[in-house]
Parts: structure tokens; sequence; C-alpha cells
């Protein structure tokens, strides 16, 4: 922090001077007149009163100097109180390790769905999707894995190979002209279907689709999943350049790497950036919900998601999704890729079925309980229920309004949020078990997941 200068009044003085010796700015006038005094001699008469004698001391007197000092320790105060804050920023940085795991909750992303944060719903959790048209399901198609052999392409070979494959999305909300996002996609299959992030249409009631030779298209959505962070777009054209998607499990850290797509947006579309695998199969915890994902150092941006990570083949290994970034701490280089052999199996059954059967639901709506109001109401801190589905096991198992979650499977929680990295390291139809608090008494429940989908 720069400190302004503390203006002391005193030392900010003019020095003390005999007016009769005060003249107008600029250059000597020898031919000005002399005063009605006339010249000064000795026969001139003594003015009255005594003649000061004491020599003026140097510097501000003490009670200046007091006040000086009082000012400059002020300020060290406020430059101490400011950088202990930024200090607390800094120590709480939006990423952090948790159980092996990297726990990351701020990063690039390609919408205002959350602050620079890659997240996103289920089609069949989200209204918000419903307003995006669909298309139809159960075709039959699925992403194909090659197996051809890799071959070692120039960076220029590899783009031009890539890059027909890659197309902008803008994603709109209501009747707006005016995107509220935008991000990449892949080009899956000859007839039109596309990959892209959840986060990428979320919110979205229409898609725009820009293909690498200007051709543009509305797209339908086939099916999006939130915890995979996955989308499935159909837009009606023929013989597109798909691309060649390969299995990420022979991958291996050092492995070259490029990534195509719009960083910051459309007016940048279609850049490269390149660079190695970095990590493999790295644990990434994302707002609510746990991700196994490729870690890279070429440059992603926001913009990037949904395009395709490739080999050094131009076969795309990967989607990517997002990275690490920080208002208060310089971050370079941490990207992260969904791999394709994650990426398969849920690509597969959002074609097939439009949602990802499995995922599990406790069947409530709540809300985390604040520090102040749990002081307050002199309540646990948890998170508090809101409402039960009737239909569900949380409320044959007797769960009810007021209700505070404290720990699931012994875990403490204090949000939601907290809440759902647990849950959904289970599936639907296993059972969770639940501390409540309930007007002071404490009970233990065992609750049995539904399916998000029903």
């Amino acid at each position: 922090m720069t400190e302004e200068p503390i203006l002391d009044p005193i030392a900010q003085q003019p020095p003390a001077s005999d007016p009769s010796q005060e003249k107008a700015d600029g250059p000597e006038d020898t031919d000005r007149p002399e005063r009605a005094d006339g010249p000064e001699d000795a026969d001139r008469p003594e003015r009255a009163g005594p003649v000061p004698t004491a020599p003026i001391p140097e510097g501000p007197p003490p009670a200046a100097r007091k006040r000086r000092g009082i000012f400059w320790g002020l300020g060290i105060l406020l430059a101490a109180s400011l950088a202990a804050v930024l200090l607390l920023w800094a120590l709480s940085f939006e990423a952090h390790w948790e159980n092996g795991r990297l726990v990351v909750t701020f990063f690039g992303a390609d919408s205002d769905y959350v602050s620079e944060a890659i997240t996103g719903q289920t089609a069949a959790q989200a209204p918000a999707l419903e307003a995006l048209p669909r298309a139809a399901t159960g075709t039959g198609v699925t992403l194909a894995l090659s197996e051809a052999p890799e071959e070692e392409l120039t960076l220029q070979e590899l783009y031009a190979a890539v890059r027909p494959s890659t197309v902008s999305l803008e994603v709109y909300a209501g009747r707006s002209r005016t995107p509220m996002g935008s991000g990449s996609g892949i080009i899956m299959t000859a007839d039109g279907y596309l990959l892209t992030n959840h986060h990428v249409i979320a919110g979205g009631s229409r898609v725009s689709v820009l293909l690498a030779d200007d051709t543009e298209y509305d797209a339908l959505l086939v099916g999006s999943d939130e915890l995979s962070d996955l989308a499935v777009l159909k837009i009606e054209a023929e013989d597109l350049p798909a691309a060649t998607f390969v299995s990420s499990a022979d991958a291996q850290v050092g492995d070259k790497v490029a990534a195509i797509g719009d960083p910051l947006g459309i007016e940048l579309r279609g850049t490269m950036t390149d660079g190695i695998l970095c990590a493999i199969n790295r644990d990434v915890v994302v707002k609510d919900r746990s991700m196994t994902l490729l870690q890279t150092n070429a440059a992603l941006n926001s913009g990037n998601s949904g395009g395709p990570l490739v080999d050094i083949s131009g076969r795309v290994i990967g989607i990517n999704t997002m990275k690490i970034s920080s208002s208060y701490v310089s971050v370079e280089g941490l990207g992260f890729a969904i791999p394709m052999d994650v990426a398969k199996p849920l690509v597969d059954e959002l074609i097939e079925k439009g949602y990802v059967s499995g995922r599990p639901k406790l069947g409530i709506t709540g809300y985390g309980v604040e520090a102040e109001a749990s002081t307050f109401y002199d309540i646990p801190a948890g998170v508090y229920i809101k409402s039960v589905e009737p239909n569900s096991n949380a409320a044959a198992q007797g769960l009810q309004t007021g209700d505070i979650i404290t720990h699931i499977e012994g875990r403490e929680v204090r949000s939601v949020e907290e809440l759902n990295v647990v849950k959904n390291d289970f599936r639907a139809g296993q059972t969770v078990h639940l501390t409540v608090w309930r007007k002071g008494e404490t009970l233990e429940i065992g609750v049995e997941l539904i399916d998000a989908a029903d």
C-alpha cells in the first residue's frame, strides 16, 4: 500500500520574513523608486518595541511533532490492517487440498451462472434447461473411440486437422439479442451431434452454433448432466467434419497436447494453445461434486470450455472444462479436461435417455445455517430442511421441515454444497446416514437416495 504524505500544517508554512522585504514576483527592477521611509542608514530612527534576541528554534514545535507522530501511527495502523485483510484473502484461496483431493470453488468460466465458476445441473434438476428446444433421444448414436495408431503431427498439421471440428457457441436467455455466455464445442458426428460442457448452456433458451466455415445453426438439446458437466447438442446438418476421439487410458504425464477454442469469446475463436499433460486422474471437487480430470498447462480461458484437448496426432483425448484462477493470487497453467474414457458412457446415456440415470437425490430442499443465525437462534450449524418431497424416502423416514442435518455419514456439514459432496459419492438406491437435530433432540436417520431423474 502506498501511503500519501501527511501534510504537517506547520511544516508547510512559509518561513517568517519581514513584510518590508517582500516584493512582487519577477526580475528585480533596479529603477524602482525607494520607499517613503527612505534608504536605511545610521541616522534612521529605530522602531518602537523590543528587538527579539532569542534564536528561532529549528523544525516544528513539540505539539506539531506530537500530532505528526499520531498521524504516522494511524497511517501505519491502517496499512497493517489492510495488509492483514489481503493476507486473509490470500490464505482463503479458492483451491485447497481436502482428504487428498483438490477442492476448487472459483475458476474461469464462460457464462454468468456463477462468478467464474464451472457448475451446472442435470436436465432433470434444472427447469431452466427446459427452455431449450429438445432433440429426439434413443437414436442409437454412440460416441466412437478410434483405435487409429498415433502419428505425430506438426502443430500446423494438427491445427489444420482439428480446427474444422471445433465450433463456437453463443447462449441466449429469453428474447435477448445479447448472448449471456459463450463457449466451444466439438463435432461428434457428421450428421450434427455436438459435445460441450453443461455449464456453457445452463440457463439458456437458445444456443447458436457457428462452424469454422462461418455457417450458423440453432442447436437442439439432446441431454445434459450436472455432475459430469457434459452436454450433447444436435444441429440439422450433414457431412460435417467430425473429430476423431481416442481413449485417454494410455495418456501419460508429459504427453504433448493442444487445446482449441474461443478464449474470452467468439472474437478470438479458433485459438490454439499447446502444452503437456501435467497430471492424470486428478480428483477435483467442483462446488459440490467430485470430478476425475486430466490436468494440462495448455492455456485455457473463459470460452475454451467445451472445446477439444487433443494429443499430438490431433485425436481428442479430453473435453476442456475449467481452469483455476484467483482475483488475489497469480495462477498460471492449471487447466483441466474431462477424459474421453470418463465421458463416453455418459455421452452415450445422454443420447439414449437425455439424462444420466442413478444420480442421487435426498428428496429435500434446504439451506445452510450461518454462524450468526446459529448463535442468535441457539441452534446448531448445519443444513436447515425447508421442505421434504412427499413421495421420497426422506419423508417416509420422518424427516420434517425445521430439522437441521448436522452430519452425513459421520461428516460434519455446514452447507448444502458440503452435504452434496458426500451425497454425490453414492448412487440412487443406496442409503446414507444422517445426524439430525430436532428441537433439542439428536436423531440418527437412514435415508435411501432416489433417482434425480424420477
